[in-house]
């Protein structure tokens, strides 16, 4: 990428270059670079009909994933201007960290935990995923909170004044983070089991949902802060018909969601709470953003070390 853009251009082709030299350098090294092992040309029927059955609804999930996780973007740049459409995907970008946290735990914890689980003792599924959703959900209050009471001071100190306004677009995308952090540690249930379909069905409802609310929202709630919130209500939609698609396999997650959901509404209220309490101290203007930003930080060390003793169960569920 460097030398692209020293030799030919400094523009967009560059990242390409980089990304492509990337892709050739991981293709050459994995047939050469391997001691005593060499890929080649080869079928097997079994495998093959094996990997039919099991990924079609894959492929067809993925792709419909991947126009749910960009509908938004995609609705947008018809609604708003390329300026507000930047400051928004700034915004997204940071807001939605928590969530790629918890997609990578989910894929490394929950995914393989149900696997074995559903080839081994059913009966077990429902309990030990209730641990491994609680000890994810913990660390998802932990980073939507710190998205809810930061994300605002966050763009002020590090960005210049166009962006300002993505602090409060970042607050208002945590509902969607939130919501979407819960389907996260939920969706690979249906992969584990093997009822790729379902997981076909549920990001079908959650694409069609979404778009339809966020538009919604746009024309009769608000413009931008009405879109982010009818979003918002099109993922929970999705959510809720993957806990009814469930109940048939006798996984119950609902009661898990609305505890962690109270959980999350108490300390972000907590979190904004104390910052107004320090705000509104006789102390000198000067001093009264470093001191709220002083409480708000110790807030959340404190709820962090609490997700992460939470979190410390998810270790346990390894040998499980």
């Amino acid at each position: 990428m460097c030398l692209w853009a020293a030799t030919v251009s400094a523009g967009a082709w560059a990242m390409i270059a980089g990304l492509f030299a990337t892709v050739v350098v991981n293709l050459v090294g994995s047939h050469f670079l391997i001691a005593g092992y060499h890929n080649r040309f080869a079928w097997d029927k079994e495998a093959a009909a094996a990997l039919f059955r099991f990924g079609r609804w894959v492929l067809l999930s993925t792709m419909i994933t991947f126009c749910a996780m960009q509908v938004d973007r995609l609705l947008l740049g018809r609604l708003i201007t390329k300026e507000m459409l930047g400051i928004y995907s700034v915004a997204l970008a940071v807001a939605m960290l928590p969530n790629m946290l918890l997609q990578t735990l989910g894929g490394a914890v929950v995914y393989p935990l149900m696997a074995r689980l559903a080839r081994r003792a059913h009966s077990e599924l429902c309990e030990k995923l209730s641990i491994a959703r609680e000890g994810l959900s913990a660390l998802g209050i932990f980073f939507v909170a710190g998205v809810v009471l930061e994300a605002d001071t966050f763009f002020r100190l590090l960005y210049d004044d166009r962006y300002q306004a993505a602090g409060r677009i970042a607050q208002l995308l945590a509902v969607t983070v939130w919501i979407s952090a819960l389907a996260t540690t939920l969706e690979r249930v249906p992969q584990a089991l093997g009822e790729t379909r379902v997981l076909a069905v549920y990001n079908f409802i959650k694409l069609c949902a979404a778009a339809l609310c966020s538009l919604c929202g746009f024309y009769y709630f608000g413009g931008l802060e009405g879109f982010i919130l009818g979003y918002a209500v099109g993922i929970a939609v999705g959510h809720f018909a993957l806990n009814w698609l469930l109940r048939q396999f006798g996984i119950r997650a609902w009661r898990d969601d609305l505890r962690a959901t109270a959980l999350l509404i108490v300390v972000v209220a907590g979190g904004l709470g104390l910052r107004a309490a320090v705000a509104g101290l006789l102390i000198s203007d000067s001093l009264r953003p470093l001191a709220t930003e002083i409480a708000s930080w110790a807030y959340l060390a404190g709820v962090g070390l609490w997700a992460a003793g939470k979190a410390k169960g998810l270790a346990r569920l390894e040998n499980a």
